[in-house]
């Protein structure tokens, strides 16, 4: 595991290197571009007859468990930054703005997004069910709470929006695992029914 660490923050350093010095965007944009070209790389490179290369990096990508680096690791150490600067008292203050705007908020956006997706996928030719998509809009619907504060502190807003919408984004993340979590579980409650279960189809079983 820590060659594994190693080897993304060394790529999160020279991606930090390669925005600042060329595409000069917002630190936590520019790395999600960049690690999106990466990841698009990898994906093409057996095209290009660097199948061994593509292989290697999968290999490791397997072996890493997304459900404990991202939920019960990084996201600790992402909301407990964005919430240092947090002033608290300005938060309670507004507390019903952020709890609409995270939790109803949030909410609009999965579903949006996840519909969104699932009907462009379909229009490629690549049909998915329905809750695969919700689940894809419950991973990216909620905001970086590290890129929400550089932004709003570049902009300039007043005090009192700033900590709403900070504090919108703290609290989405929550919701966000939420409804990942619930969405998942409704997915594999479906799939492990349907394997042990059969399904009756215009009066023909099948397994």
């Amino acid at each position: 595991m820590l060659p594994i660490i190693t080897f993304l923050l060394l790529l999160a350093a020279l991606f930090s290197v390669i925005n600042e010095r060329y595409l000069r965007l917002q630190a936590t944009i520019g790395l999600m571009l960049l690690a999106l070209v990466f990841a698009l790389i990898i994906t093409v490179l057996p095209q290009f007859g660097f199948e061994h290369l593509h292989n290697a990096v999968k290999l490791i990508i397997v072996k890493i468990d997304f459900s404990q680096v991202v939920l019960q690791g990084m996201l600790c150490f992402l909301l407990f930054a964005g919430a240092m600067n947090i002033s608290f008292k300005v938060l309670a203050d507004s507390k019903w703005d952020v709890i609409t705007l995270a939790v109803v908020g949030t909410i609009v956006a999965v579903v949006t997004i996840g519909s969104l997706t699932w009907l462009v996928l379909i229009a490629l030719g690549i049909p998915i069910p329905y809750l695969y998509a919700l689940i894809f809009g419950a991973i990216i619907s909620p905001t970086d709470p590290i890129a929400a504060l550089s932004i709003l502190e570049s902009i300039g807003l007043p005090k009192k929006l700033e900590v709403i919408i900070d504090g919108e984004s703290q609290f989405n993340d929550g919701v966000g695992v939420v409804l990942f979590v619930a969405l998942t579980g409704v997915v594999l409650g479906h799939e492990q029914r349907s394997h042990h279960f059969p399904t009756i189809y215009y009066g023909s079983v099948h397994i």
